[in-house]
């Protein structure tokens, strides 16, 4: 009759299965599984290869009473260390019937031996997490650093269009006004100093010191519509047009490309359809 070992080695085999593989599967040491199929002498105390033979048969899907014996009285030696490897020769077919039979082994040898390897290991593992932690910090403050240069370098050219405006404008004769004519109400323009031609985008910062409705749409698309809490000052970026409405003009202020605009009207006075373009701000009279 066949041994428990050779008929879970048969089971194996039928399945299409490899050692290597149950091996990942089960989390066995490859040594102990060919000592369980018979394939190696172990002096493996029968205790621990009860426990292994019990994983085995799990995975395989079969009752482990089938293949390990219950006997209870089966001494268990002290821990000899003895080859793992070999071939099972010259013994008795009786004793070999049952796996169990066989005498235990310390196996990996010195216990500080061990520990020395562990300690080895869970340093070696710590330095390793380490490195991938403050690599993956470092990658997310660039990241987080790339707008604020954007930002830098947008306040920066404006700045540089506003130096260039001025000297611009100094640079104009002054000329005698014209006569006056006959009132016409339109809406109130204030054109921006830097020259039109030199700047990319609109630049939009909201300031309120007291709570305020607003409504913003830029280059056609609703982007805000509720109200701005006191103090908190809210940043848009536009490419050619901004439509604003505010519900209480005495306590906001504008920035619009670096210029700031903090007289748009009186406390609690709704302004509708402020347009703000590269070319300037129009508020609607």
């Amino acid at each position: 009759m066949d041994s428990h070992g050779a008929r879970l080695k048969q089971l194996r085999l039928e399945r299409g299965l490899s050692l290597e593989e149950v091996q990942k599967k089960t989390r066995i040491n490859l040594n102990i599984l060919k000592v369980i199929e018979g394939d190696s002498i172990s002096n493996l105390s029968p205790i621990y290869l009860k426990s292994f033979i019990k994983i085995y048969c799990a995975y395989l899907g079969v009752d482990y009473k089938d293949y390990v014996s219950e006997d209870k009285s089966v001494p268990v030696p002290a821990p000899q260390v003895a080859p793992v490897r070999g071939m099972l020769s010259g013994s008795d077919p009786a004793k070999n019937n049952s796996i169990l039979n066989s005498k235990p082994i310390q196996l990996g040898g010195d216990n500080s031996g061990n520990k020395v390897k562990m300690a080895v290991i869970l340093f070696i593992a710590f330095a390793v997490i380490s490195l991938v932690l403050f690599s993956l910090g470092k990658l997310i403050v660039s990241h987080r650093g790339a707008p604020a240069k954007k930002i830098q370098k947008t306040v920066a050219k404006v700045s540089q269009v506003k130096k260039e405006a001025k000297k611009a404008v100094q640079a104009q004769p002054v000329q005698q006004p014209a006569k006056a004519k006959a009132a016409v109400v339109k809406p109130v323009e204030i054109l921006l100093k830097p020259r039109k031609d030199l700047l990319t985008e609109i630049r939009l910062v909201i300031r309120t010191r007291e709570n305020c409705f607003v409504h913003l749409k830029i280059d056609g698309k609703v982007v805000f519509h509720q109200e701005l809490a006191r103090g908190r000052p809210e940043i848009w970026t536009g490419k050619n047009r901004m439509e604003l409405s505010i519900g209480n003009a005495g306590a906001v202020e504008l920035e619009v490309n670096g210029q700031i605009f903090s007289k748009l009207g009186r406390r609690g006075e709704s302004i509708k359809g402020i347009l703000i373009t590269r070319e300037g701000l129009t508020i609607p009279r």
